[in-house]
Order: structure tokens, then sequence, then C-alpha cells
């Protein structure tokens, strides 16, 4: 029997022809970021490009099994106020690279933690209209308690850790917004030994942290790929020159 086989690239939001085209980097026309995990518990991670909808069915789909009693989901949509302010729309942007791995690792604690089956996450970039959905997250389980706790761990781990930022457009301005419901509900403390659950200026610290880490790592990435850039383009040039002194 054939072991999980994970596919990892750029393909459209059709995660059969990820499996299928497992060597297919993606082209402008297909750009949207898959990591899809096969056997029998299948896990499918999408980062969406801007205008790409979330199609709930698909996702539901797609942990459905005959195996399973029951699929909790969490959907997340764009409100039209916030503070008494009028909320135009959301617009989001993320590293996607280290988003995609880090959603993954998180669905992997998930699993360490509840008997769950399948597991689907998508999360949209770019403009997010009201009544639009920004993530989506389904979860399979035989039974419904295992598969309703993971669904909340996920969403709450995918808002307060993700490399994934929002900005709010009001009509009158805009601002960039952290998650203040994880702050205050304890999400990623509880992995990290928290005090658990009630807010906290301990808490609130070392979540502070773990952001920061994020963003170093994600400085970090970006600085070496600037660099291995810098040294191919360098190294192109010298091969230019050389060839013109011939």
């Amino acid at each position: 029997m054939r072991g999980p086989m994970e596919v990892v690239g750029r393909f459209d939001s059709n995660p059969n022809e990820a499996l299928a085209n497992p060597n297919n980097g993606g082209s402008a026309a297909n750009p949207n970021l898959i990591r899809h995990r096969t056997g029998p518990q299948k896990t499918l991670i999408e980062i969406l490009q801007p205008n790409t909808p979330i199609d709930p069915s698909k996702y539901m789909g797609f942990v459905h099994s005959p195996k399973y009693g029951a699929i909790a989901t969490f959907s997340g949509t764009t409100r039209d106020t916030f503070e008494g302010k009028s909320v135009v729309e959301l617009r989001y942007e993320a590293y996607e690279a280290m988003a995609a791995r880090e959603v993954g690792s998180i669905c992997e604690s998930a699993r360490s933690r509840w008997d769950v089956g399948s597991v689907a996450v998508a999360h949209r970039l770019g403009s997010v209209g009201v009544g639009e959905i920004s993530v989506f997250v389904a979860v399979s389980s035989v039974h419904r308690g295992e598969s309703l706790d993971a669904c909340k761990y996920l969403i709450d781990e995918i808002k307060g850790s993700v490399p994934i930022w929002k900005k709010e457009v009001y009509g009158d301005g805009e601002v960039w917004k952290e998650n203040r419901e994880f702050f205050e509900g304890g999400g990623r403390s509880r992995r990290m030994g928290c005090c658990c659950g009630r807010k906290s200026s301990i808490c609130t610290k070392k979540l502070r942290t773990n952001q920061y880490i994020l963003l170093t790592d994600w400085i970090s990435f970006s600085l070496v790929d600037g660099i291995c850039s810098f040294l191919l383009w360098s190294k192109d040039q010298k091969h230019r020159l050389h060839c013109k002194g011939r």
C-alpha cells in the first residue's frame, strides 16, 4: 500500500491537479500555493491569491468520508462595522511559503491532540469585501467532539501565529490589526506553557515574542533569498564579461 504523499507548489485550486502534476511549478494563471498530503488522513492547505473566492463545499467535500460521522467547519467573513466604524473591506498579506508551512505544523499538532480524519484550510490574500469569506477550516472525525475541538484549535492558532497580516479599511481610513481575541483568549499560550486562558501581561509578552520570532524568520528568509539572487546575478555578469573578452 502506498504511503502518504505530499505535494507543495503553485497550482490552481484543484488538489487533484497538484497530485497529477507534482512537478508543475504553476504559472501566472495558476498562482495559488497548495500543500496537499494524501493518505487515510488527508490534509489540504491553500493560500489563495487575490480575487480567488473560497468555496466551502469544495473543502467540506475534501474532508468527507464514509468512515467519519462528523464534519466541523469555521468560516471567517468580513463584517460591515467595527467599534462603530463602517468597514469597506479587509486586505490580507502574507509570507506565503512560511504561512503554508506554519499551517501544516498546526494541522499536525491538532492531529496529535485529537483523533481526527482529514483537514482542510484555505486563506485568501488581497481584498476581501464585506460578507465574503477570508478563511475556512474543515475537519472530519468519527465523533463530533474531536472535530469541534480541533476546528477551534486550528482557527485560534492560525489567527495567532501564522504570518498573514490583516488591514481593516474603513470609510475614513485604514489600520493594520492584530488578533486581539487571540491575546485575550490564550491561543498558543496553551502550547507555550502559559497560565491559561486568561489575559495577562506574561502571556501577552510571550505571544508577542512568538510573533517577533516569526517576523525575524521572515526577514532572515528574505535576506538569504536576496543574497542568493545577487550571487547568481554576479556569476551571470562575470560569465557575460568573460564571453565578451573572447
